[in-house]
């Protein structure tokens, strides 16, 4: 799906790529430590980067780096190895492991409810766009009975009694929103469907395609866009018509409190590049830039189902970069269902949005 790289950019000197495959076990170099600002004498800031690695929901990162503007801004980014579970993106920044993390929200909430010092500095992506990719066969037999993506939710939601979906880890973001849904709309998650946890997006697509499954859960731009383009399955929004979901913080860039308090000028510096880039994807790229992004994210999918899925995320990217009280208190409200105890995580301890106010291009 793809391959993670490691990439720095340094003005002056151009871009040295060193390759690690996403399972690799290799660990990075240990990059600059978190005690002061981690601009060398150059003025170059280095940022050690945990992240996802490269989906259509994240192109923004991936234009910042092919489009030039790390190295605009003069940083420095190494991109850890993919992690596809938040909450060990969360554990390396608190490790002093990473500098930063783009990450899902809820792993804040539960890291702030334990005592460790990490703060959301910037909301890249905001709505959380569930959708559940169906095998062909399940997919026409939901039809045959009536119903499309347009349906109301609570039909659509109706629809998934008896059904077995895979999805991530038991209390990942994917997972939590998915049952978000489910609750509002009348099932429940633990009795009317048989949800299967699965280690990665991988474990998820081969499922689908063995039909072991009669649907993956997922977001656009992740496993459900993958499976849609292979044609093993076909995906239907199941965000649109739950406000629940609109609120939430698709992705955050987290860092921690001595990270935030020792490195100011990378940090602005890093928001800088990163939303300057979102801002030229909303505003269109040209067909040969639009190209190379293409080739570094999703180069085997299909043309006109990228082109969707970008424009689809438009307006979740256009939004300011801020994170704003109602969306902190989403993730909690959501991260709370499951819970025994309620999440009481007041925003002004999980929300930092002093960078944010004054980033350049977002």
């Amino acid at each position: 799906m793809f391959t993670n790289h490691t990439w720095r950019f340094k003005k002056g000197v151009g871009m040295a790529l060193g390759v690690a495959l996403a399972l690799a076990a290799t660990a990075c170099s240990p990059g600059a430590p978190a005690g002061n600002d981690s601009a060398d004498g150059d003025g170059t800031a280095h940022v050690r980067l945990a992240n996802f690695g490269f989906f259509p929901s994240s192109a923004y990162l991936a234009w910042a780096i092919k489009g030039g503007y790390f190295e605009k801004h003069d940083v420095e980014v190494e991109l850890l190895p993919a992690m596809l579970n938040a909450t060990d993106m969360l554990n390396a920044v608190t490790g002093d492991d990473a500098d930063l993390a783009i990450t899902a929200p809820n792993p804040v909430a539960f890291a702030r409810k334990t005592g460790q010092q990490v703060k959301i500095i910037a909301t890249p992506a905001l709505g959380y766009p569930t959708e559940i990719s169906f095998t062909p066969e399940v997919d026409k037999r939901i039809r045959a009975q009536g119903l499309s993506e347009n349906s109301p939710i609570k039909d659509r939601v109706a629809a998934l009694k008896g059904m077995k979906l895979a999805s991530f880890a038991a209390g990942s973001s994917t997972d939590l929103a998915f049952r978000s849904v489910v609750r509002a709309n009348g099932l429940d998650p633990d009795v009317d469907i048989t949800v299967q946890p699965l280690a990665d997006s991988a474990s998820m697509l081969a499922a689908l395609n063995n039909k072991a499954v009669d649907g993956i859960i997922g977001n656009v731009g992740g496993p459900t866009t993958f499976a849609e383009s292979a044609g093993t399955g076909v995906s239907w929004d199941y965000m649109t018509g739950y406000e629940g979901l609109t609120e939430l913080p698709f992705h955050v860039i987290a860092a921690s409190e001595s990270y935030i308090k020792s490195n100011p000028d990378s940090i602005k510096r890093f928001l800088d590049a990163l939303f300057e880039a979102r801002a030229a994807l909303v505003a269109g790229l040209s067909p040969e830039d639009a190209k190379t992004l293409k080739a570094a994210v999703a180069p085997d999918m299909k043309q006109d189902l990228w082109d969707a899925t970008l424009k689809g995320f438009n307006p979740r990217w256009s939004l300011p970069p801020t994170t704003s009280v109602k969306a902190w208190d989403t993730v909690t409200d959501i991260v709370s269902l499951d819970a025994d105890t309620p999440m009481n995580v007041p925003a002004t301890e999980a929300i930092d949005n002093t960078f944010a106010e004054k980033v350049n291009g977002g």
